[in-house]
């Protein structure tokens, strides 16, 4: 995985201002134009990579979370 995806799905889940920021981008490219303003730097489709989610997790998912709420699923911050 990119050091810098992986670092900033660690700070999704140690920094809550960060979380609500990234959980407001509308998009994918927000998300990434916003991670690479704090230094994150990374691919739409490595992003994409990452936050895939299986049926059992798309099933548990509650309601059109964005992808935003695709990376806190995927980072474990589910009920934030």
């Amino acid at each position: 995985m990119n050091k810098d995806l992986a670092e900033f799905k660690d700070r999704l889940v140690t920094d809550d201002e960060f979380y609500k920021k990234v959980k407001e981008c509308g998009s994918t490219a927000e998300v990434i134009r916003f991670a690479a303003e704090a230094g994150y730097v990374f691919t739409e489709k490595e992003l994409e990579e990452e936050t895939e989610l299986s049926d059992a997790e798309l099933a548990s998912a509650a309601g059109g979370t964005g992808i935003a709420g695709s990376i806190a699923i995927y980072a474990g911050i589910v009920g934030r």
